[in-house]
């Protein structure tokens, strides 16, 4: 079975059929199977090491939702979260926290907007690095 197929049969199965057959391709002998799977997936070449089971889940999820745009509901995980802000562009995405990051993928939801969520997670973070640090009286 060639990537394509192997790719068409995941999409087509429902998650947890999919989640178990993903599992078969653990183990180092697969390692070069999993890495042309997630490059078809990607679109561009990604290394071995970023190509483990768990990440071509993640991935197999975003692309059976198809457009992208994240539901708030709050069960999705912070991790598939960021590779959707990763796809969509959004600068500094890794100091967003869950509840930011799905204000910033809500579906008509503005740049403007973005970058002033983004602009605040950034000065957060930012706070955080130093010598004298200021405590909050809380």
């Amino acid at each position: 079975m060639n990537v394509s197929e192997y790719i068409e049969k995941l999409v087509s199965l429902n998650d947890r059929d999919r989640e178990r057959e993903v599992w078969r391709l653990a183990g180092p002998a697969n390692s070069k199977f999993r890495q042309e799977v997630m490059t078809k997936l990607e679109g561009k070449k990604i290394p071995i090491s970023k190509c483990g089971v768990q990440a071509i889940c993640e991935r197999l999820k975003i692309t059976k939702k198809g457009s992208g745009d994240v539901k708030t509901d709050g069960k999705e995980s912070r991790h598939s979260l960021m590779l959707k802000a990763k796809d969509r562009g959004i600068k500094n995405f890794r100091v967003l926290n869950k509840s930011e990051l799905m204000k910033a993928l809500a579906a008509g939801v503005t740049q403007q907007e973005i970058d002033a969520i983004v602009a605040g997670a950034v000065a957060r973070w930012k706070s955080g690095w130093g010598k004298k640090k200021v405590q909050n009286e809380s």
